[in-house]
């Protein structure tokens, strides 16, 4: 009856691997498709697109050079974030797979599967030691990922502040030109107007 129950546990576990295989693709893709939307999401609400700043690469490199450090930060950090959604995945899967083969396991007294015991105790060992080496990769690329968003919100922040200090100065520049100073002087909707028509540029 042992030997039976062992070889029913094994065929179980079997068909749970195909099972878990299929859903953890679908995981994957979904995770990716999320990932890509959440990227697409920020990029709409903050956009960062470099054409749009290219007249900057000639009159502030500086500015320009920033914007597409942000750039290619923001593709790291969705490149990386992808990783470590894969690896936790990974991780998961290993877990529960780990703990299913000790239930079967604790099952099976007796002398008569000492052999089949060593096997899977052997193969515990070897899946604790993968997720133990999972554990650490997946912890290198979260302590990753929280330095990329460090220097992303950083770096956003001086382009901000650079924007603003850009917009100030081509307003200077505009009302330094036009005929009109006192009279827009005194009608600040037009002065706006004159702002916000440099952030189109």
């Amino acid at each position: 009856d042992m030997k039976r129950e062992l070889h029913i546990a094994k065929h179980q576990v079997g068909q749970l691997d195909d099972l878990k295989r299929e859903v953890y693709h679908l995981q994957r893709e979904l995770l990716q498709e999320k990932t890509k939307v959440k990227a697409l999401s920020e990029e709409l609400e903050n956009p960062m697109n470099v054409h749009r700043w290219r007249k900057l690469e000639g009159s502030d490199p500086a500015t320009y050079e920033m914007i597409q450090k942000i750039q290619t930060l923001q593709k790291r950090l969705i490149q990386k974030t992808e990783e470590v959604v894969e690896k936790d995945l990974i991780v998961n899967e290993k877990d529960k797979l780990y703990v299913e083969l000790k239930n079967i396991l604790a099952r099976q007294p007796g002398p008569e599967v000492a052999e089949q015991l060593s096997v899977y105790q052997q193969t515990l060992r070897d899946k604790d030691k993968q997720l133990k080496s999972l554990l650490s990769e997946q912890n290198m690329f979260q302590s990753k990922e929280n330095e990329l968003k460090f220097e992303i919100e950083r770096l956003a922040r001086e382009l901000h502040d650079v924007k603003r200090k850009y917009y100030k100065m081509k307003l200077e520049e505009k009302l330094a030109d036009t005929p009109q100073l006192p009279t827009l002087l005194k009608m600040p909707d037009k002065a706006k107007a004159l702002v916000d028509a440099q952030k189109q540029l």
